[in-house]
């Protein structure tokens, strides 16, 4: 699939859901109120983790596990702190919650991680999770949320028409660094 099918939201299952052994998610904007799609993530996530045996690992960005209802966020077992990512893609974000997962993974001998993001960034997520040294391959649910938050603070992450241009350029820089 090309980064532009990827960014307007198109995307494929993979794996079975109910083998993985560790969740992870990315957030995709700065809304973490009960609307938003932050909030989406974290309660797919719960869901998740209720629904596969053992109550497996839940690692996900502190943006993200900030959209966590208050008495849920201790379910999360490695927040991502650090910045979000800016405007061009040149810190924070995707790739550094990839690493540290990554590292978390290998500790705890983690091998089939499931991959939680927004519809538009899930495939990007996938594709730059193949360019981490010694990640697994990753499993994707069926159903991942696909709106925008028109409040976030990161512009891009407000509409279609601000995400897929972003996400193509955006796509470059990463591309040109290694990460994608």
């Amino acid at each position: 699939m090309n980064i532009v099918e990827s960014a307007l939201g198109r995307f494929e299952p993979v794996g079975n859901p109910f083998v993985a052994d560790c969740i992870i998610g990315h957030s995709f904007g700065t809304e973490t109120g009960r609307e938003g799609v932050n909030a989406a993530l974290a309660e797919l996530m719960l869901g998740w983790q209720q629904k596969i045996a053992g109550e497996v690992p839940l690692i996900a960005d502190q943006m993200l596990v900030d959209a966590f209802p208050e008495d849920e966020r201790d379910k999360v077992a490695l927040s991502v702190g650090g910045e979000i990512s800016d405007t061009l893609g040149t810190k924070g974000g995707t790739w550094g919650v990839l690493l540290e997962a990554r590292d978390y993974m290998l500790q705890y001998g983690l091998s089939r991680p499931m991959m939680v993001g927004h519809a538009g960034h899930i495939g990007r997520v996938v594709r730059q999770a193949s360019k981490v040294e010694n990640m697994p391959e990753t499993i994707i649910p069926s159903v991942l949320p696909a709106y925008f938050d028109k409040d976030s603070e990161q512009a891009w992450t407000r509409s279609r028409a601000l995400w897929v241009p972003r996400e193509v350029i955006g796509s470059l820089v990463l591309r040109a660094k290694g990460q994608l």
